[in-house]
């Protein structure tokens, strides 16, 4: 389904006023969180990295279906009362004003719902991987955990989701830097971010792959999302695999490469940084 660029404007318009980007979404969902079960306190935040992970993911997937809905109730008074920001759009929807014709109005209305939905739902799968990036980031800050994120190594051109302590470490202290890459779930682009931290350089870096997988938060596969084949592949390329604590206690109990993220903030994250 193709939209406009007048359309896409109005959409993601739609959203970002009131959604509000990434970083503005995760202080949004903090407080809800800390609103209904207190103040996250750096000690109960390590001891419970994995639930409150979870939990927060869970909020701010039932906030993008409120603003979804939200959306879909008020998108037609949006359009109506921006006539000149929106004149393509206003032109295509306007009739509904001019006519009794239920079934003509019914047609217009759907048609473009339809497109609202469409481009609302692709929308909620990129923000569902950002948003992982966004909370782990929330969780880090909390432990006073070292990192930058978004950051390009110079002179490799890639860019990583979390480098721990920092990009200049990667050249200058390999042995205690890490590089993190969030995957809410192992499509096929998850090769792209397996295949940024190859060759000499990196390694003897550290590498962790974030993961939601494993359960329905995230995908809808759950469990098959971790293919036998998938989770090898991790591991020939060197990363440790981080999920949820009880996704590893069911199903990687006895796998050293697959860790807990409470095992990755209390013990390989200072193991590698905080000992160089």
């Amino acid at each position: 389904m193709g939209f406009s660029k007048e359309e896409k404007k109005l959409f993601e318009d739609m959203r970002n006023l009131r959604l509000g980007n990434g970083k503005q979404v995760a202080r949004r969902i903090k407080k809800l969180y800390e609103k209904n079960n207190g103040k996250l306190s750096k000690k109960f935040v390590s001891e419970n990295t994995s639930k409150i992970i979870e939990e927060i993911l869970v909020l701010q997937k039932d906030d993008y279906e409120n603003v979804r809905n939200d959306i879909i109730e008020n998108w037609l008074k949006i359009v109506l009362n921006n006539k000149n920001k929106y004149p393509e759009t206003y032109k295509k929807i306007s009739p509904v004003q001019d006519t009794t014709d239920l079934l003509k109005i019914s047609k217009i209305i759907s048609e473009f719902a339809a497109k609202i939905e469409h481009s609302n739902r692709q929308a909620g799968k990129s923000r569902a991987g950002t948003g992982l990036e966004n909370q782990l980031s929330l969780v880090f800050d909390i432990l006073g955990v070292q990192y930058e994120s978004q950051k390009e190594i110079k002179g490799f051109g890639e860019i990583f989701d979390f480098i721990f302590p920092n990009a200049k470490s990667v050249t200058s202290n390999p042995s205690h830097t890490i590089i993190g890459e969030s995957q809410t779930s192992f499509a096929d682009r998850h090769r792209l971010s397996l295949g940024k931290a190859s060759g000499e350089t990196f390694s003897k870096v550290g590498k962790v792959v974030f993961s939601m997988s494993g359960d329905n938060i995230i995908s809808s596969k759950g469990k098959s999302d971790f293919s036998d084949s998938k989770v090898r592949e991790i591991k020939s390329k060197g990363y440790i695999l981080v999920v949820l604590k009880r996704i590893k206690e069911q199903f990687f109990l006895h796998d050293e490469e697959v860790i807990s993220y409470e095992k990755f903030v209390n013990s390989y994250y200072p193991s590698r940084v905080n000992n160089s």
